[in-house]
């Protein structure tokens, strides 16, 4: 398996645990704005993007973009297909 895709597979692993077991009905993530490979991954694993936040955190000194991407418990079958297709 590609090392990309193990990120992505346990984020889909984190997702249907919190749905099934927490009953969980939205899961939020952050990223860095710079960190594509993050904000991909949470593509991939099925979650939406709800925003661009501009120099929303410090990091090194220096205000950074943040992304934030969520999914919600009725989307949670897009996460099985997206993952039969990695």
């Amino acid at each position: 398996m590609n090392r990309s895709l193990y990120a992505t597979e346990a984020a889909g692993l984190v997702i249907h645990y919190a749905f099934d077991k927490l009953k969980a009905h939205k899961i939020m993530g952050c990223c860095n704005g710079l960190n594509i490979k993050s904000a991909n991954c949470m593509e991939r694993a099925g979650m939406h993007k709800e925003g661009h936040l501009r120099e929303a955190r410090i990091l090194h000194g220096k205000w950074c973009d943040e992304l934030v991407y969520s999914i919600l418990d009725k989307d949670v079958h897009r996460v099985e297909m997206r993952l039969q297709d990695v």
